[in-house]
């Protein structure tokens, strides 16, 4: 008997450690799907606290000019990713497509991702956008697929299309790209216009 129970315990042991990695690795993977798809009030304490930079008390209001200015200094410096976050001048912000406008606009919260940014809270759907969209809007589309939607701040405005500011794809840094009028349709694009623009 004592050699038997001498046996099992390592063995049990052994059983509970590797439920205990098993564990700690979905946990880890679910944790990064959290931070990428569901939205929260709160801003992530532990990493908010690494920056110096407070956030803003309340969501921002700016000019055209100001959102556009904000959005310029990510460009070609900060790199994509949904699990990071930029510490600047500007606050904390996550350093994905909805972080970025997030910055850019002013946001208090730095945790929102492209279907909280098009709630009334922050923005509202610009009717006949094509011909009214500005500089400090942006361009969004949320399909039934989640990991396909995509936000990005309007630079400047073309009668062929508009100029984005955004962050878009992992291994790349936030960047100026060209939409055409018929991208944008078949994207299923819209425009919505910051509640605190001035």
């Amino acid at each position: 008997m004592k050699s038997s129970f001498k046996t099992l315990i390592p063995v049990q042991l052994a059983a509970v450690a590797l439920v205990g990695v098993a564990g700690a690795s979905t946990a880890n993977a679910a944790s990064h799907r959290t931070s990428v798809t569901m939205p929260t009030n709160q801003a992530p304490i532990a990493a908010t606290s690494k920056c110096k930079t407070p956030q803003p008390k309340k969501d921002l209001h700016l000019t055209r000019a100001q959102i556009v200015a904000r959005g310029m200094t990510w460009i070609g410096k900060v790199s994509y990713s949904q699990i990071k976050w930029h510490c600047d001048s500007k606050g904390y912000y996550r350093q994905d497509c909805s972080g970025f406008v997030s910055m850019a606009w002013g946001l208090h919260s730095n945790t929102e991702w492209t279907k909280t940014l098009i709630a009334k809270k922050y923005s509202s759907p610009i009717k006949n956008w094509k011909k009214y969209i500005k500089q400090g809007d942006a361009i969004t589309r949320l399909p039934k697929s989640q990991a396909h939607g995509h936000v990005a701040l309007v630079q400047k405005r073309t009668s062929k299309g508009v100029w984005v500011l955004q962050e878009n794809q992992t291994g790349t840094k936030a960047n100026r790209d060209f939409k055409s009028w018929k991208e944008l349709a078949d994207g299923g694009y819209y425009g919505i216009r910051y509640k605190n623009v001035k």
